[in-house]
């Protein structure tokens, strides 16, 4: 579940930040979140975050 959270974290900033990948799993690794969401049976959920302050201006497309 942290995988894929991050993962699509990092597609995330990629797309709408023009992040380039691995800048944004560098940036997670030191600035990101994981938050559990569900861990009830084997169905687990999770959470990742980072806080604005770390993004810098949205692209416009």
């Amino acid at each position: 579940a942290a995988r894929i959270a991050y993962a699509e974290l990092v597609g995330w900033l990629a797309s709408d930040y023009g992040w380039h990948t691995a800048d944004a799993y560098q940036l997670l690794t030191q600035a990101g979140g994981l938050y559990v969401g569900n861990m009830v049976d084997t169905t687990y959920s999770l959470v990742a975050s980072v806080e604005k302050r770390y993004l810098g201006r949205k692209e416009l497309t």
